[in-house]
């Protein structure tokens, strides 16, 4: 028997004619410093810098985060890196930067990379001969500072040591300490010296392949890093433009089921080469991506990174609008919520233009989003599909696709509450009662028309033995179920207007 619980699965049982919630977004990638295996909530660039450090110097991923960040997005950060063995957390490979403090006692970093260079420890008198104060500096963030440290200690003492340095600075926490010679019970002293700077940190970020990104249940790395995260409803792949990455994101999020994704192509694609990437074609071979739950974002952008003209995918700037709308059925799209900020200098390959259009109009369909220059509102994204490739389905609308994984988090928050309450009639009643402003306040906010859904649970039965949409037996298992059927607003993608010039009398206008 299944364990207790509640859940609200989303179908689209619908066929088409053929003619407020603010979230956070979950990115992996690749960074100077940072702890390894772990999600970390981040405001603001400057708290980047101190978790995970600055630029990297082969790696773009630290830029799109911060042009997240500096235009309003909130980011959970996990780092990239490889391991030796998927299923073991400590296998990540790379160099401790690390110094001699002057005895026989090294600093070294907790994790690998070029951010720890540079960082210095200081010992100095604790007040008595028998204890020290440790100091560790590292630029941008707040002195760490252990205070009444025992001067001589064993390799076992430094452990908790550093254990102390773990407890109380947490995953800002830089360094630990070891004995460099013989057994844990060896003694060895803590020696005074001043500014000790760290060197040798590396991390070859070259070894970093498509199973890293994807990780492991097991060792929780990767997208698995992102769990226990319940505050998110997006994950994006600023990182890594690779199918099996992609697929791997794909599959992640399909499991979990109460998330979405974004993905986007190399840079330097066209319109075909878009295609390619997303259909497993061309240059291409792969089988494409068919779920409601991810979108694609093509196009690139020209930005200044450290004062040099740079080309870059626009997956950023749109995670940024995204993540600052009033409500997550509102398509991120067009002049109102899909304008990119002036910063952005231009694109190499504008698809908006009048002489590229029939390019976009041939990828679009099979769920391709794609910034451009618009001639009226400049750089803009411009499109609301899902990667659901049944085109019969409104879930194939982007903005369908945010709205109905919103529902589900919202019914799941209102029916767990009733998980172990009496399954009777008045239980029945107390859903329906939940139930019911919540979607009559998703018709005042444009998210379903108005009227058009029904909540089929037996909400009006007088006697259990009348259920219709349940059995008796099944109440009397324990068990109950409903359907909430709904009409969602999907976003407008086409505006007809016909004008004739032959005579005023005969002139007409008409919007579709």
């Amino acid at each position: 028997m299944a364990s207790p619980s509640a859940n609200t699965i989303i179908t689209d049982s619908s066929t088409l004619n053929p003619s407020g919630l603010k979230g956070v977004a979950c990115v992996q990638g690749i960074t100077t410093k940072g702890p390894i295996g772990k999600s970390i909530l981040i405001k603001n660039w400057r708290e980047f810098q101190q978790y995970f450090g600055g630029y990297h110097p082969t790696s773009l991923f630290p830029l799109y985060c911060q042009r997240a960040l500096d235009k309003g997005a909130k980011l959970y950060v996990t780092r990239a890196a490889h391991y030796e063995d998927i299923d073991d957390i400590e296998s990540w490979t790379g160099t401790l930067a690390s110094v001699s403090l002057g005895g026989s006692i090294n600093a070294r970093a907790l994790y690998p990379g070029v951010g720890y260079n540079g960082i210095t420890v200081t010992v100095a008198d604790g007040g008595t001969s028998l204890f020290c104060t440790i100091t560790v500096k590292a630029s941008g963030m707040e002195d760490q500072v252990l205070l009444n440290v025992k001067r001589t200690v064993t390799q076992t003492e430094l452990d908790a040591i550093s254990q102390q340095f773990k407890d109380k600075y947490r995953d800002k926490a830089l360094i630990s300490f070891k004995a460099t010679f013989a057994t844990p019970t060896t003694t060895v002293s803590f020696t005074n010296s001043a500014n000790n700077a760290l060197t040798s940190g590396a991390q070859d970020v070259s070894e970093i392949v498509a199973d890293d990104y994807n990780g492991s249940s097991v060792a929780k790395n990767g997208w698995y890093a992102f769990d226990e995260i319940i505050d998110s409803d997006v994950i994006y792949n600023f990182d890594a433009p690779i199918p099996e990455v992609d697929a791997g994101l794909a599959a992640y999020c399909i499991s979990r089921a109460d998330m979405r994704f974004a993905i986007r192509p190399p840079v330097g694609l066209n319109a075909n080469g878009w295609e390619d990437y997303r259909m497993g074609t061309g240059a291409y071979s792969h089988t494409p991506i068919d779920t409601w739950q991810g979108k694609l974002i093509a196009g690139d952008i020209k930005v200044y990174y450290q004062d040099i003209e740079t080309t870059i995918s626009a997956i950023a700037d749109v995670c940024a609008l995204e993540m600052k709308k009033s409500f997550k059925w509102f398509s991120t799209a067009g002049p109102n919520r899909g304008k990119l900020t002036s910063d952005v200098i231009g694109t190499p390959y504008n698809l908006l233009s009048a002489a590229l259009k029939g390019d976009y109009d041939n990828v679009y369909p099979k769920g391709v989003n794609a910034v451009g220059k618009h001639v009226s509102f400049g750089m803009v994204f411009w499109g609301s599909r899902s990667l659901l490739l049944d085109q019969t389905k409104v879930l194939k609308f982007d903005n369908v696709a945010d709205l109905s994984l919103y529902i589900k988090k919202e019914l799941d928050k209102i029916v767990s509450k009733y998980t172990f309450e009496p399954n009777d009639l008045i239980m029945i009643g107390q859903i329906y009662n939940e139930v019911k402003p919540f979607v009559e306040s998703l018709e005042t906010q444009r998210a379903i028309h108005p009227g058009k859904w029904e909540w089929i649970g037996d909400q009006n039965v007088s006697d259990v033995a009348d259920v219709d949409y349940n059995t008796p037996e099944d109440i009397q298992e324990g068990k109950y179920k409903a359907k909430l059927r709904f009409a969602p607003i999907v976003a407008n993608e086409i505006i007809e207007i016909e004008a004739s010039n032959s005579d005023l009398g005969s002139f007409t206008t008409t919007i579709l």
